[in-house]
């Protein structure tokens, strides 16, 4: 089978994941199950199965409710979109390596999605998405794991100086939390990297805001995409040579 063939394939599925993953972010802030059927946020029709179809359906309803008429998000089609872009780089990066590696890295991206949409859209990093994070860093470095865990501790007493030092004003707990689990996939030097690149990211966004006192120097800005970006990066660097 051709390696295009495949890589639309995986295109598909990581549409479809990013589908699901969209239920998963709004509901699990919501305390709502995962069960039934999607419906709209305004007037709570439940939606037909063609108005589900990834991307498409935004696409064909002009981003509009069919019901209600009312403008829908424009999460739901870029974290399909980008779910599926991220599915076809692991395979692209990783279509040779251990399954182990490869379905651990589609694990890792899917839950880095979670983890940047839910922290831009609630300013808050869900607990279960770094602890499944954390526990695939230490299945695919258990022979070592000491060095990886060493390497965690470096990364979370960094960001836990600045999360205190600022009291939590320029960066949230979460976020420590998050490179401790970040800092079990990267070795050291790819978790420096993934440092900078986050920070540089932060900044670039930061201070064009600043300057145009869009933000102020108090105003929360989630952190949790920039340290993703910077990770995943770092991630299919690393692991892809």
């Amino acid at each position: 089978m051709h390696s295009w063939i495949i890589a639309v394939w995986f295109l598909f599925l990581g549409l479809g994941v990013g589908s699901f993953l969209n239920v998963v972010i709004d509901r699990a802030q919501s305390n709502r199950g995962l069960g039934g059927r999607s419906a709209c946020d305004f007037c709570h029709k439940t939606l037909l199965w063609f108005d589900l179809i990834p991307v498409l359906s935004y696409v064909f309803l002009g981003g509009k409710c069919r019901f209600c008429s009312k403008r829908l998000s424009l999460q739901y089609p870029l974290v399909e979109a980008l779910t599926g872009l991220l599915y076809v780089l692991v395979f692209l990066f990783f279509w040779q390596a251990q399954p182990l590696y490869f379905i651990s890295m589609l694990c890792i991206v899917t839950l880095s999605v979670v983890i940047a949409i839910t922290d831009m859209k609630y300013q808050i990093i869900p607990d279960w998405a770094v602890v499944l994070l954390f526990l695939i860093g230490i299945s695919i470095n258990i022979d070592r794991i000491f060095y990886y865990f060493a390497g965690s501790l470096i990364g979370v007493f960094f960001l836990w100086i600045i999360y205190h030092l600022s009291q939590g004003k320029a960066m949230g707990y979460g976020d420590v939390k998050l490179i401790a689990a970040q800092g079990m996939i990267l070795s050291l030097p790819f978790l420096f990297i993934s440092l900078y690149i986050s920070f540089l990211l932060g900044g670039l966004y930061s201070v064009p805001l600043l300057a145009m006192r869009k933000k102020k120097m108090t105003s929360q800005i989630p952190f949790g995409p920039f340290l993703v970006i910077g990770f995943l990066i770092s991630t299919f660097v690393s692991y892809g040579w």
